[in-house]
Formats: C-alpha cells, sequence, structure tokens
C-alpha cells in the first residue's frame, strides 16, 4: 500500500511540469505586437546615407487594429534581432526623405528617379515583412520588422513568477518525498 502511494505522488509530481517555464514562454492574445497582415512598408533612405526610415502598419496580436510605425532600421538592428521594442520615430520623419524601391514593388509607393539611380533597393521577404537591402544586386543586410512583447506582458509575468517558483518547488518535494518517506518506513532501524 505505501509503494503504491508513493508511486502515485511521484508520478503526480511529474505530470505538473515546470510552472515557472509556462509563465515565461506563454504568448497570450494580445502580448506582442508585429507588422499588420498587410504591413503598406515604405523606406527611406536618410539624407548622410547612413540609415534607413522604415515606415509601416503595426498590430496587436489578435486585433485587427493598426498603428502607424516608424524607426530607423540600422539604430535599432540590434534590439530587432533581440525582439526586443525599437525605439520608434515619428512616422512625419519621411517627409522629404529619398525613398528607396522595393522589390516587388508595392501599390501606391512611387519612387523617384534620384533614388533609383543610387542602386539602393530592398528585396521583401514573403514570410515575416522583412526586408533586405540590395545595392546594384549585392545584398547588404536583412532586417526583419519589429516583434516585441508589451510591458504589460513583462509585468504579469513578473507577478506569476513567485507563484511559479512555488509551485516547482513543491513539484520537487513531491517528487523527492516519496522515496525518502518510503526507505525511511521500510528501514531496519525504524
Amino acid at each position: 500500500m505505501k509503494t503504491k502511494l508513493a508511486l502515485l505522488l511521484v508520478g503526480l509530481s511529474f505530470a505538473t511540469g515546470c510552472s515557472t517555464s509556462q509563465v515565461w514562454n506563454e504568448h497570450r492574445p494580445g502580448d506582442a505586437r508585429r507588422g499588420s497582415a498587410e504591413p503598406e512598408l515604405q523606406l527611406f533612405l536618410t539624407p548622410d546615407r547612413r540609415d534607413v526610415l522604415v515606415t509601416y502598419f503595426e498590430s496587436k496580436d489578435g486585433t485587427r487594429g493598426r498603428v502607424p510605425r516608424a524607426y530607423y532600421a540600422r539604430a535599432n538592428a540590434a534590439r530587432l534581432r533581440n525582439s526586443l521594442k525599437p525605439e520608434f520615430a515619428p512616422p512625419s520623419a519621411a517627409a522629404g526623405l529619398q525613398p528607396i524601391p522595393l522589390d516587388p514593388p508595392v501599390p501606391n509607393f512611387t519612387t523617384s528617379a534620384l533614388s533609383r539611380g543610387s542602386g539602393l533597393r530592398a528585396r521583401l521577404s514573403s514570410s515575416d515583412h522583412g526586408f533586405t537591402l540590395t545595392e546594384r544586386g549585392r545584398e547588404l543586410e536583412y532586417y526583419p520588422l519589429p516583434l516585441y512583447e508589451t510591458a504589460a506582458a513583462d509585468i504579469r509575468k513578473v507577478a506569476l513568477t513567485p507563484f511559479a517558483v512555488a509551485s516547482d518547488a513543491l513539484a520537487v518535494a513531491a517528487c523527492l518525498l516519496p522515496p525518502f518517506a518510503f526507505a525511511f518506513a521500510t528501514s531496519p532501524n525504524h
């Protein structure tokens, strides 16, 4: 009887999983921001030719609303690679900047003869709305559109972590206690 109880407790403790991991790896609707299904991506070369202003429409997971966004690609490259929110610029920052032609072309987006002559282009990714900058056919760098979690998601995760850690500690104790209790109960000195 004691052996069956010990085995049952061990089995139940393994069924709980790792709560802390679930808290930090869980994606809830509305936690993430990303380029909308139709981001209307536009790229503009800065006057010093050292960066590219990216304008697009962003949406919140699970919603249809769209928010116009803009950011500088090169200045935010490390943040984008780490799925962090970029430092946004106002979309109006594109006024007067030189547009960069896109491949394939985006409807209703015109580029000047000057930008077509610079040799700088952007090839759009069909899978994630990112783009690769090219110059005269040579690939320069790939940039994904931002994908990041909101601050509210981080606050929720931090608030739930102590409870998850306590749950994990109880699960470990439930795993360790039955074998020790069984060994103690069946020892010849007891």
